[in-house]
């Protein structure tokens, strides 16, 4: 797991993101990453520690992530993995047994500074989490 330091740039060299959530399960680990323009310090409290909802829905070969932090509207981030390099190309176990998590990390970076606000991670498994219909 790559190391997030919250206030440095996100990736070096880089100056502009596009304003967006993007979703991947990349060598075991779930990770949504947002990219938002000068998030307001209720947006950051509300990624960090704000009551969470999460969902997966599946429609025409695309898994979207669902998403809310606190009292934010629902967002989405697509997910294929055929727009990923075949050498990440993992599925999530079919089920985890009892006791078992998994767990989502959460990188919110703001696209206009490109700095990182925050990294916090979220058990899937907690109430809360709905799994979306036909996967």
């Amino acid at each position: 797991m790559q190391l997030i330091e919250v206030g440095t740039p996100y990736v070096a060299g880089i100056t502009q993101w596009p304003q967006t959530g993007e979703y991947n399960y990349i060598g075991g680990e779930h990770q949504l990453r947002l990219f938002w323009d000068s998030p307001t310090a209720q947006e950051v409290r509300d990624v960090r520690c704000g009551v969470t909802q999460f969902a997966f829905l599946h429609q025409q070969h695309v898994i979207f992530f669902l998403y809310r932090f606190g009292t934010m509207s629902w967002s989405d981030a697509p997910f294929s993995i055929h727009l990923i390099s075949a050498s990440y190309h993992q599925l999530p176990p079919p089920s985890i047994g009892p006791g078992a998590r998994a767990l989502l990390r959460i990188i919110l970076v703001d696209a206009s500074h490109r700095h990182r606000q925050g990294s916090p991670t979220h058990d899937l498994n907690r109430p809360g989490f709905a799994g979306g219909s036909n996967l």
